[in-house]
């Protein structure tokens, strides 16, 4: 994703080194580890881009596996994405924002590769996360190790782990929508064994168990103990 920041700047850290400002505008790589911690004061203003999985790599084919778990000034990539932050900033409501950044890349796409089989792939994967390798694979009419390098080139993580980081945040993502319902349930809604394959899971991927990390990442206050 591209984050625009119009006045104060994120702290950005990671497990105990030291806290340092987020770039200006940034691209932030996809992420795969714990220990990511955000420290915000003063005024946040903040605009910012999603894209598809593929999104970055086919617009302007960036290394993404570079991009992993970093946050890296859009400038130095993008020289020319000097005007977009500059008109981002100018807009004056979300609306004109929007209409700056659709404008940009708009152009940029006019330069985009086509789509491909791993747009395809990392969109299941986006859905259901549990689609095993080796089918995608098949999907592709590639051999698995042939997948896996084009998969990992275009969207940074490897199909494995992107398909376990998917699941995961739709796991997250339902038991928002579902507060009532029990982590046990949430499990099994979402394609885990059961309740504890879900908390090794967040864990490995999140640093800590679900419920903490529902109370701390949406400032919920306790999830219930269910």
């Amino acid at each position: 994703m591209m984050e625009f920041y119009l006045a104060e700047r994120y702290g950005i850290g990671w497990l105990n080194d030291p806290v340092g400002l987020s770039p200006e505008t940034a691209v932030v790589g996809p992420q795969s580890r714990p220990g990511l911690s955000i420290h915000l004061s003063g005024v946040v203003d903040v605009f910012t881009i999603h894209f598809q999985p593929t999104g970055l790599y086919r617009l302007f084919g960036w290394p993404i596996p570079s991009l992993v778990n970093e946050g890296v000034e859009l400038a130095d990539l993008q020289p020319s994405a000097r005007s977009l932050r500059d008109a981002i900033a100018a807009g004056n409501s979300f609306a004109e924002r929007v209409v700056a950044a659709e404008w940009w890349l708009m152009k940029a796409s006019e330069a985009a590769a086509p789509g491909s089989t791993m747009d395809h792939a990392a969109r299941l994967l986006l859905r259901s996360g549990g689609i095993p390798i080796a089918d995608l694979a098949a999907r592709a009419e590639l051999s698995v190790r042939q997948f896996e390098r084009r998969f990992t080139a275009a969207v940074g993580l490897s199909p494995k782990l992107y398909g376990r980081t998917a699941r995961l945040a739709r796991a997250l993502a339902f038991k928002e929508r579902r507060p009532e319902l029990g982590w046990a349930e949430v499990a099994l809604a979402t394609g885990y064994s059961d309740q504890a394959h879900l908390v090794r899971e967040c864990t490995a991927l999140a640093g800590t168990p679900p419920r903490r990390f529902m109370s701390q990442t949406f400032n919920n206050g306790p999830t219930p103990p269910r």
